[in-house]
């Protein structure tokens, strides 16, 4: 498996370099990120936690790569259904990324979109919505209308629209969604098939 190899991977570099190197923390960040797709969300935050523990004793507090570690541990709390830890943790990273950089860039899109979920998940709709919002927005700019990470947002959007019973913003960011797939990718791609059974729901 995919997380079969990143362990290896791991273990070679932190066995060759050590844990501190960036290669050790670079693979332990992706294997982070495997243990999430296969569902084992305890292993991706007992590891998370030590990437992010690294990340402040090589680069300090205020470094992108911490923060993003920071932003990773509040994504996969707030799955879990820590909502209030992940909420701490995502407006912690949210306020230390705009400390060093600009609110307008795609990092902080990212965390803005966890920062979406998290209140989503509280019950807070109206900063859920504000924030799914500026998310689509910023990669709109930013990107472009056809990157993925843009149609990511719009989906989000769309999907959190749906769950408010506002079906109408719903129908119309979805066939938004449907649209740029079918002029990207084609009609018969999966995404797109997939996008239209999303058209259906709403």
């Amino acid at each position: 498996t995919a997380a079969e190899w990143c362990e290896k991977l791991v273990n070679y570099y932190i066995k060759t370099y050590g844990e501190m190197h960036e290669f050790s923390r670079h693979w332990m960040h992706m294997l982070s990120m495997c243990y999430k797709y296969s569902g084992d969300y305890r292993k991706a935050i007992d590891l998370t936690e030590k990437v992010y523990s690294l990340e402040i004793r090589q680069n300090g507090e205020l470094h992108p790569d911490t923060i993003v570690a920071l932003a990773k541990l509040a994504q996969y709390n707030n799955i879990i259904g820590n909502y209030s830890k992940g909420l701490e943790l995502i407006e912690k990273a949210y306020s230390q990324m705009t400390s060093i950089t600009s609110d307008n860039n795609s990092l902080t899109a990212k965390i803005l979109s966890v920062l979406a979920f998290c209140y989503e998940n509280l019950g807070n709709y109206e900063k859920a919505a504000e924030f799914f919002e500026k998310t689509y927005s910023m990669d709109l700019e930013l990107l472009g209308e056809i990157h993925p990470d843009t149609i990511i947002s719009l989906n989000n959007l769309a999907s959190f629209y749906h769950t408010i019973d506002d079906y109408d913003k719903a129908l119309e960011l979805g066939q938004k969604v449907y649209s740029v797939f079918c002029d990207t990718l084609g009609e018969k791609h999966p995404d797109t098939i997939t996008a239209l059974s999303n058209l259906s729901s709403y």
